[in-house]
């Protein structure tokens, strides 16, 4: 059974403590971690449920020990697939957000949005351009925020299923997304391989740069 590892550092020394599960929760993978301030942290991943699926979790940490919560994730979710957050970012005021993705019932690949603090979170579908395809496919592989104001990147797929890269904005509970401009000679994606946006950083509110 795979296990969760947190570590934590304090001046040249580093503490290793196994990350908690829900009970009858096994197999965790922790993808991404954030930090607040010195004493208020986060980390976001998947596990296994008793029910032989991937759910996704959240793990917090207020100064000595870490407590998982699991996430309510969006009521479309297909209860036999997988979700998962892939990235973290939270602000200095202590409010967090988190991507990652999950199949709906439909078997479309949906973009997953988490945002609260402490014990209490909310999940939302995120939305997609204009123009997307029935399955979507979206992937959000990065987070960036500075207070309220939040940039994720990932890729999803067109009505003509090319792979084309997603720049969502938003406040971690308000959305909106656009398609990630392209230069003027770039091919389809199925030419050519993935296309998409990877990674966000954001050192102000709405300055944002994407790779």
């Amino acid at each position: 059974m795979l296990h969760g590892l947190l570590l934590t550092r304090s001046g040249s020394s580093w503490t290793d403590a196994q990350a908690p599960l829900p009970a009858g929760g096994s197999n965790l993978i922790l993808s991404s971690v954030a930090c607040s301030s010195s004493s208020q942290c986060a980390a976001s991943g998947s596990f296994l449920t008793s029910a032989g699926k991937f759910d996704a979790l959240m793990l917090t940490w207020a100064g000595s020990t870490w407590s998982d919560t699991p996430v309510p994730l969006p009521a479309n979710m297909d209860q036999q697939s997988f979700g998962g957050l892939t990235a973290l970012s939270c602000s200095a005021s202590g409010h967090c957000v988190a991507v990652g993705g999950y199949a709906d019932t439909s078997g479309a690949g949906r973009g997953l949005l988490v945002s609260g603090s402490g014990s209490s979170w909310t999940a939302a579908q995120a939305p997609v351009p204009a123009g997307a395809g029935r399955m979507q496919s979206v992937d959000l592989e990065s987070v960036s925020c500075v207070a309220l104001s939040c940039a994720a990147v990932g890729d999803y797929l067109d009505a003509a299923e090319n792979e084309e890269g997603i720049l969502l904005t938003g406040t971690g509970t308000s959305w909106t997304a656009v398609t990630a401009p392209l230069p003027a000679n770039a091919r389809p994606s199925q030419e050519t391989g993935p296309t998409g946006a990877w990674s966000v950083t954001c050192p102000a509110a709405a300055q944002c740069t994407a790779a």
